[in-house]
Order: C-alpha cells, then sequence, then structure tokens
C-alpha cells in the first residue's frame, strides 16, 4: 500500500479514530430521530423489518457485508441505522463501520446495538457532514483509503495482536 510500516499505519489509524471521536456533531433531525427511536423499539422486542425498502438496500448490503468482513458484531437495527446516518454512501458508511469497530474491540468485543450507539458512542449526535469530509480526507495514505486495507491497521482481528 504505502512505505509506512504496520505501526505507523496503526497510529495513523488511531489519531484518525481520535478525531472521528471530536469531529463536531449535530444532532438528530426530527425525521432521523423517529426512525432511530423506531429502530430502537424494534432491537428491544427484538424484531426485524420484514422488507429492505428499495432505496437502502443497496447501503444495506454495503453496510452489511463490511461489517462482515471485518467481524463488527450489529443487529439488524444497527445496520439500518448506519444506511439511513450515511445516506448510502459507502465511503461514510466504511467511516461509521470502522469507528464502530474500533469502540467494539476496546471494550470486550461488546455486540453494537442502537441502545449503545444512544448511551455511549454517539449519546449527543452523530458526526456533521463538513466533519465527515475531513474525516475522508484524513484517512488517506498516499491517494489512498487507508480503510481499505483492513489487514494493515493491526487492530481488526484479535489474532493480529498475538
Amino acid at each position: 500500500m504505502t512505505q509506512l510500516t504496520k505501526e505507523e499505519l496503526h497510529e495513523k489509524f488511531e489519531t484518525w479514530i481520535n478525531k472521528f471521536k471530536l469531529a463536531k456533531q449535530e444532532i438528530m433531525s426530527l425525521d432521523l430521530s423517529k426512525i432511530f427511536m423506531s429502530l430502537l423499539m424494534m432491537e428491544l422486542h427484538k424484531k426485524e423489518m420484514d422488507n429492505i425498502p428499495k432505496e437502502l438496500l443497496f447501503a444495506y448490503e454495503v453496510t452489511r457485508t463490511r461489517a462482515e468482513s471485518i467481524s463488527l458484531k450489529i443487529n439488524h437495527s444497527v445496520i439500518f441505522l448506519i444506511s439511513i446516518i450515511a445516506k448510502g454512501v459507502p465511503g461514510t458508511i466504511v467511516m461509521f463501520l470502522y469507528y464502530l469497530r474500533h469502540f467494539q474491540f476496546n471494550n470486550d468485543d461488546v455486540p453494537i446495538t442502537i441502545e449503545l450507539i444512544a448511551n455511549r458512542i454517539f449519546p449527543f449526535g452523530f458526526p456533521s457532514k463538513e466533519s465527515l469530509f475531513e474525516l475522508w480526507d484524513e484517512q488517506k495514505v498516499d491517494g489512498k483509503n487507508l480503510l481499505d486495507f483492513p489487514d494493515e491497521i493491526l487492530f481488526l482481528k484479535k489474532e493480529n495482536n498475538d
């Protein structure tokens, strides 16, 4: 990927994670708040949507498959939420997933739920659109996306830390 060592790539990733954590946040719009509450209620009652809305199908599949590829434990409701807040943009989806995976890895691999997102991960809202643009640029290494090289970031699979 680059001339950087795995340790340097990991350090760049950790720096990126810290910037994500400190990014300017926006409170949820009324529409997103309603969706969020619906997803929370579905999660609490262990229900799933019967059908994936056509307009979310692509984003849902990107979210689901990328989450699986980085061993991120998320439920159906979280997949929907990420698909919606990322507005279907694959790069934004990937940034949220890596941030969640980092949180999960550092918290005993606890499954990510809507409730956990609301109470611990994003209690004051989600990164603003401007912050997401900055974070996207920040994760670039030699013109490539750091987040496209999970094996080079070190933290993703526990066996990489042995």
